[in-house]
């Protein structure tokens, strides 16, 4: 788990590498997920977001 946090005007664009070499799991309930998740405004006002990633 990592967080990355930024302020300031404008961005536009993001980058990150996403390694996913062998994923295990002990039972079919459960899922392995690596994922980049880039939020802008605040929660309950005006909130935008986009997600990216394997599952």
């Amino acid at each position: 788990h990592a967080v990355g946090y930024m302020s300031g005007e404008q961005y536009y664009g993001a980058k990150s590498s996403l390694n996913v070499w062998a994923p295990f799991v002990n039972n079919r309930n459960e899922f392995s997920l690596s994922q980049m998740w880039v939020i802008s405004g605040s929660f309950g006002e005006d909130l935008n977001t986009i997600e990216a990633g394997w599952q």
